[in-house]
């Protein structure tokens, strides 16, 4: 029986700080037992599918199965799971389960090199823990699109674990050498009625709520080809998008509670969705070549915010030339209109094609573009 088979593969692996489940899987992928790998972590993942760890287990599992086809001769298959498992940990950082073991410490404390990718992540806690454990690493390498610019300003931490930027490569660069598609970069003008009260209760008001701004985004999706994406930042806004948007389209959306991130982006690909309506666990980490547009709904004053959100449909895809990527233009509040020239210098200054326009030229601009 399977349980018994299982049983059999981890009974050496209890009495350990890890569950025998974890360390069976690895015992197995090195072992190039890759179907059994999957069969040892599937018992752990199935209980806990939807809680904190399910997307780490389900990429692992996935990477399994990927090479389970490689080894049975079936490349197209491997390469989708390997597709969905890269999503599914790029958005876990599973090094927190080893951090206390000794052998962990010794290997990182060894390290001579110390490369980085995403480095802008790196002022987080978990992500500054580990680099702060590097003590040995005297050659020090950080990649990001977005290496500084955070609207904490925490930029420094980055800088001192790593070092000052030293070399930059230009979007248009990038075009040239066919890594991403040139983006057309739209930004609507919305006015508002002058508002008092504090930050938070105007971006609830004018922002989350739904409104003239939450229409104005239904009617810039509406002329965004698809497969697209729609950026929020607090969930209830969210919801307010997908009701809205649902009345013209086919709308999923996508928060950090959402397990199956994987299957979002799969459904949006092959066009069984036309958009998915997402929160910030898609600014970074996950690439969607196929999508064709996205509109920022979020607003928000972080550059990095801006930049990486625009790069999650910038990949090149076949037939893909373009990526139309909209955003609002706030007038009449002077927070939210400043952090929207915020946003629209930060498109201008990485060389980006920016238009400023009214509602009424929707029609016709992006007609224009897509044509």
């Amino acid at each position: 029986m399977k349980s018994q088979r299982i049983a059999e593969i981890i009974k050496h692996l209890g009495g350990r700080d890890l569950d025998p489940h974890y360390l069976g899987f690895f015992e197995c992928f090195n072992k190039q037992l890759f179907y059994e790998a999957h069969e040892v972590l599937e018992v752990l993942w199935l209980p806990q599918r939807q809680g904190a760890d399910g997307a780490f287990f389900k990429g692992l599992i996935q990477l399994a199965g990927a090479f389970v086809h490689l080894q049975k001769g079936r490349p197209k298959p491997a390469l989708a799971l390997l597709r969905l498992a890269r999503v599914n940990l790029q958005l876990y950082q599973g090094l927190h389960y080893h951090l206390e073991e000794p052998r962990m410490k010794e290997l990182i404390e060894g390290a001579r090199i110390l490369v980085v990718d995403e480095v802008h992540v790196l002022p987080a806690e978990t992500y500054a823990r580990v680099a702060g454990m590097a003590v040995n690493a005297y050659w020090r390498m950080g990649t990001s699109a977005t290496p500084v610019g955070r609207e904490d300003e925490r930029d420094f931490s980055a800088v001192g674990s790593i070092g000052p930027v030293c070399h930059e490569v230009s979007a248009r660069l990038l075009v040239e050498a066919g890594v991403v598609v040139a983006n057309d970069v739209v930004f609507v003008r919305c006015r508002h009625p002058r508002t008092t009260g504090s930050y938070a209760d105007v971006y609830d008001a004018v922002v989350a709520m739904e409104g003239p701004r939450n229409n104005l985004v239904r009617k810039m999706v509406s002329f965004c080809p698809t497969p697209a994406l729609v950026f929020f930042k607090r969930l209830p806004h969210g919801r307010v998008l997908k009701n809205l948007l649902e009345k013209d389209m086919r709308v999923e959306l996508v928060d950090g509670k959402t397990a199956d991130r994987a299957g979002a982006v799969k459904r949006l690909e092959r066009n069984d969705v036309d958009c998915l309506v997402t929160s910030r666990v898609f600014n970074k980490g996950i690439d969607i070549p196929r999508a064709a547009g996205a509109v920022n709904a979020a607003g928000g004053a972080s550059a990095i915010d801006a930049l990486q959100r625009m790069g999650r449909g910038s990949r090149v895809a076949k037939g893909k030339e373009r990526f139309l990527y909209m955003d609002i233009l706030d007038e009449g509040i002077s927070t939210l209109q400043r952090h929207a020239r915020v946003r629209l210098e930060t498109y201008r200054a990485e060389g980006h094609r920016v238009q400023v326009i009214d509602v009424d030229d929707l029609s016709s601009v992006t007609s224009e573009l897509r044509a």
